[in-house]
């Protein structure tokens, strides 16, 4: 996708990396939330 510059796949997988991260604490917030309106 950004050809051979390493300098980009490294910061894509960053963010790949930081989007998951951030994936997983929503849900894990969401999941919470729903337990504490029980």
């Amino acid at each position: 996708m950004f050809g051979d510059d390493p300098e980009m796949k490294k910061r894509w997988d960053h963010v790949n990396e930081h989007q998951l991260k951030v994936g997983y604490n929503v849900k894990r917030i969401k999941h919470y939330t729903i337990i504490s309106y029980l």
